[in-house]
């Protein structure tokens, strides 16, 4: 108990595990009375709460009161605890995301999945959805968005309709309601709203697509383009290797440490191996190692009573 009267128990057995063997001497209690005022007239609490704001930085509440009825008691034993704590929750789901198109009305027919990124005609196609087909959608994730375009060019050179998505499933009739027209999605944005992400409470529940990034197809890379984008890698893993080689000059000297740690702690061991020698013959006429030293009789260093 936490607070009053109770009882401590501690188990007891022969080191032979026998325990007549260790008859020559009475056997040590296994209970005794104990009293434990710590916990009396104390500060209780209930849990904290879950996190006021979901993804985000919020604030923890729990109830807190004396488990004695004169407060003046608990206050004695020192203040009052807190009911009140700021969090942040930034768990998995915060940045989650992924629309997956369906060429059925009702979520069936073909299926094509896709993470966050700018698709263009080009690349829904490779992503296996099939343009101008498009049904049904479902956006997976509590700070998702989605953008869906009439043009597989983002509408930039014709005016076409847009439909933008936050998590949930749209049909067809869905679809239709929030601006899409004729199954004809030809090009799509998918984004994680970084308000959402990280500060929930000051996220309003509209979302714009981040600044526009390169489309995930990538036939508008030129060669002069690519074989820059190839020299940059090359470099980048010219300095890993740099890098790699300082790592494992870091590791050897590590290792010379470790063998200094060995050479102390062999060291600490014989020390503690001499002291506990000394002490065996001190108080049981024998030696650590059972042989027995000059002088009166001894009890058998083997056969004594363990307690924990």
């Amino acid at each position: 108990v936490t607070c009053g009267k109770s009882t401590q128990t501690r188990k007891v057995i022969c080191s032979t595990g026998e325990d007549h063997e260790c008859a020559f001497e009475p056997k040590p209690a296994t209970v005794q009375e104990c009293e434990d005022l710590n916990g009396c007239n104390a500060w209780m609490s209930t849990p904290w709460s879950a996190c006021s704001v979901k993804c985000g930085k919020g604030e923890q509440t729990r109830e807190v009161w004396c488990d004695h009825k004169d407060v003046a008691e608990c206050e004695a034993n020192g203040p009052k605890l807190a009911t009140k704590q700021k969090c942040h929750d930034t768990g998995d789901h915060c940045t989650a995301c992924s629309v997956t198109l369906f060429g059925g009305a009702n979520f069936n027919g073909w299926e094509a999945k896709f993470t966050p990124g700018n698709y263009d005609v080009n690349g829904l196609t490779e992503g296996g959805a099939q343009c101008e087909d498009v049904s049904s959608v479902q956006v997976k994730g509590r700070c998702c968005f989605a953008r869906l375009y009439q043009f597989g060019d983002f509408n930039k050179k014709h005016a076409g309709w847009t439909a933008t998505l936050k998590h949930g499933k749209y049909s067809q009739g869905a679809l239709k309601r929030r601006g899409a027209r004729n199954d004809d999605a030809s090009a799509m944005k998918v984004w994680v709203d970084e308000v959402c992400s990280t500060r929930g409470h000051a996220f309003t529940g509209e979302s714009e697509p981040p600044t526009p990034h390169p489309s995930r197809h990538r036939s508008d890379v030129t060669p002069r383009d690519a074989a820059a984008e190839e020299e940059a890698d090359e470099d980048g893993e010219e300095d890993g290797d740099e890098e790699g080689a300082g790592h494992r000059r870091k590791s050897a000297k590590s290792n010379d440490l470790e063998d200094d740690g060995e050479d102390a702690y062999s060291r600490h061991h014989r020390r503690a191996h001499r002291t506990v020698r000394r002490h065996a013959r001190k108080h049981t006429g024998q030696d650590a190692d059972g042989g027995e030293a000059e002088g009166e009789e001894a009890t058998p260093l083997w056969k004594q009573w363990w307690v924990w």
